[in-house]
């Protein structure tokens, strides 16, 4: 057979699939999570968009949490789009979204889906009898359960003032708890834990609705005797960290008690803490890192001294670098 009738014939075999391949994800599904985790306040509007290009026609499927999606009249898939008509908390967890056609499957990112739980402060009043000069700790007893963290932690007096943090007064970061280093004799009261979330409307992203839990009261009376020195203690102790490289802002903590109120010294015991890149807040308490690099990796150290007594602790911190 001539030659040139061969590439004829060939080019004829080949020319269906010129071009043809399998489907490019090109719109993501996105993330609900954090400060854009769904409350069931606020859970109509929500959708994991997904869109694709490629050759002839092609279909869509959605996977969450690893199983094939299950769907009932509150989720429904338009085109590649998914669409919730109200949160329960069976749909949190992780979402991919496949597009398929004859020539292949191709799978988007995987997108969270984080419902937010903010149920009441529980737990039970608590009374505390201490001298002048001793600690006493307050617990804020969030439930555990909570999702994510509250967006605000604060504490009120009998007549609803804010307790203001200071050298001897400390609200720990995470806890939320309440804690005098060296209480005095005025400190003596009600208080009560409470907690701010900032709430999330997806038919109204630009609006910042929010909902407030207030605790039980608990009591803490300072007498009128007075100790003259309390050896410094580590209340709350720095926790390892994982932070981003380039990561704007990283907290590690440290509160300690004691009489005299103890003084907060903080170092980085593998080296030198990064010139202009650390500050101090919360009357050294905290030790803040900004914009994470490969060098901060490692180990830091907390020492609260307190006349000729000191005690120390220490996290370490891991800079995850993305492949």
């Amino acid at each position: 057979m001539d030659r040139s009738l061969i590439a004829f014939v060939f080019m004829i075999m080949i020319a269906p699939t010129i071009g043809s391949r399998a489907p490019q994800i090109t719109l993501q599904p996105i993330d609900y999570t954090d400060a854009r985790a769904i409350s069931p306040t606020f859970s109509l509007g929500v959708v994991l968009p997904c869109a694709a290009t490629g050759t002839g026609s092609f279909t869509y499927a959605w996977r969450h949490n690893e199983q094939n999606l299950q769907f009932d009249p509150h989720i429904q898939q338009s085109g590649g789009n998914l669409t919730f008509s109200g949160i329960i908390l069976s749909d949190a967890g992780k979402y991919v979204c496949l597009a398929t056609n004859s020539f292949g499957t191709s799978i988007s990112r995987e997108a969270t889906l984080q419902i937010r739980i903010s149920p009441l402060i529980s737990g039970v009043s608590e009374q505390f009898y201490r001298k002048i000069n001793q600690n006493a700790r307050l617990r804020c007893q969030i439930p555990s359960e909570t999702s994510p963290r509250p967006d605000r932690i604060y504490w009120t007096t009998s007549d609803n003032s804010v307790v203001v943090e200071s050298e001897r007064i400390a609200i720990s970061l995470y806890d939320g708890d309440l804690i005098f280093t060296s209480g005095w004799s005025n400190d003596t009261g009600t208080y009560r834990c409470n907690t701010i979330f900032d709430l999330f409307d997806p038919m109204n992203p630009s609006s910042s609705p929010k909902t407030r839990n207030t605790g039980i009261q608990q009591y803490l009376n300072f007498t009128t005797d007075a100790a003259t020195a309390v050896n410094p203690k580590i209340e709350v102790s720095p926790n390892d960290t994982i932070g981003q490289l380039g990561q704007a802002r990283i907290v590690l903590e440290c509160i300690a008690t004691g009489y005299p109120i103890p003084t907060i010294i903080w170092q980085k015991t593998s080296g030198t803490l990064p010139i202009n890149r650390y500050s101090f807040e919360k009357f050294g308490r905290h030790l803040i890192l900004k914009h994470l690099q490969v060098s901060d990796d490692g180990e830091y150290q907390c020492t609260a001294i307190s006349g000729s007594r000191q005690v120390t602790a220490s996290a370490t911190l891991r800079v995850h670098v993305d492949p």
